[in-house]
């Protein structure tokens, strides 16, 4: 949500806890079309939950993508996330630009955990009415956010914007067409999940779900009959339907056990019921049974992220299937890069 300057090639860096997922778009006639798309796996316990734990593990694997890529000098949009990630919606009343943003300061006091002097602080305008107006105030830890920018530019690359996760999945997920759509995306990652819900297409919800894809390679691990390590429960984890074994069955109560919560808050909360769609993305989206098994016990529609309508790209470098393969992976990379290209 923080930006600095424009460009008509823009480059999208999403660091994970697991992998670094990089798209490249250039400014099309109609849609952006992709020029690079990049995973490179990062080394156990660089990142936890959104925050740098191993400096130098990160800062060479970028500064390999950068060599590899040529990617010197160039700007990347990046985004929080994570526990640290504080976002909630508000409505103000409607006043000038400038005094809603020391509206913003002061309202901000009144919810967030730490005091201003600790936080980077931006809001989203969602809606402007007559009396009022809808907004998305976002902050995060200052400390956090320099941590990753530092590190960034002295890998060689130079950030260009800071964002925040549903916002990129929120733009490469609508087509104009969605617009209005209302829908819960499930983005599980690797320690931990994000519940977000859109309602009529903006970010209304947003709660962080300490189950994560470690925690079914975790339970594999643990119960199968041959000892075997965690990146060998993975690959069991990737080729079978465990949903139809006892190989996850604690990862997979606690799983829907969490959604079901967050799902209960959100209505009472909000006093409404959610739509009955639900879109995987992320990492864990992959894992084979997990949409017929949501399906099967929430009595919701389920999907995995595809959405390429946003997006054009050389069918004869990028094969549609493996960028449908690959979506749930590359979707918040791809959204920063968009955010790039808005900006242009």
């Amino acid at each position: 949500m923080w930006s600095r300057s424009n460009n008509k090639l823009s480059l999208g860096l999403d660091i994970g806890d697991d992998s670094v997922k990089l798209a490249q778009l250039i400014r099309g006639s109609q849609v952006p079309q992709l020029q690079e798309c990049i995973i490179k796996k990062l080394p156990e316990g660089a990142i936890q939950e959104g925050v740098i734990k191993e400096e130098d593990a990160l800062e060479e694997a970028l500064e390999l993508l950068v060599t590899e890529y040529d990617l010197q000098g160039q700007e990347v949009v990046i985004a929080m996330s994570g526990s640290d990630l504080f976002v909630k919606k508000l409505s103000l009343p409607q006043v000038e630009s400038e005094e809603l943003t020391e509206i913003v300061k002061w309202e901000a006091e009144d919810h967030l955990p730490l005091s201003r002097e600790e936080i980077v602080l931006d809001y989203h305008i969602i809606e402007q009415k007559k009396t009022e107006v809808e907004l998305l105030l976002v902050a995060i830890k200052e400390e956090i956010v320099l941590d990753y920018v530092n590190l960034i530019e002295r890998a060689g690359l130079q950030v260009k914007a800071v964002d925040i996760e549903p916002l990129a999945l929120q733009r490469i997920l609508f087509s104009p067409e969605q617009a209005k759509d209302d829908l819960i995306l499930l983005d599980l990652g690797k320690n931990k999940t994000e519940f977000i819900v859109f309602k009529q297409g903006e970010l209304e919800f947003r709660r962080i779900l300490s189950v994560g894809g470690r925690d079914f390679s975790e339970e594999v691990k643990a119960k199968s009959e041959q000892s075997i390590n965690l990146r060998e429960a993975r690959r069991v984890k990737q080729k079978q339907n465990l949903f139809k074994s006892e190989l996850i069955t604690n990862s997979s109560i606690t799983l829907l056990k969490e959604v079901k919560r967050a799902i209960d808050y959100y209505q009472l909360k909000f006093e409404e019921n959610t739509q009955q769609r639900i879109i995987l993305t992320g990492g864990g989206a992959k894992l084979k049974g997990l949409k017929e098994f949501l399906e099967q016990k929430l009595q919701f529609k389920v999907e995995v992220g595809k959405e390429l309508a946003m997006i054009d790209f050389d069918p004869e470098r990028f094969a549609s299937h493996y960028l449908r393969d690959k979506f749930v992976l590359i979707a918040v990379s791809l959204g920063l890069a968009m955010r790039g290209l808005k900006n242009g």
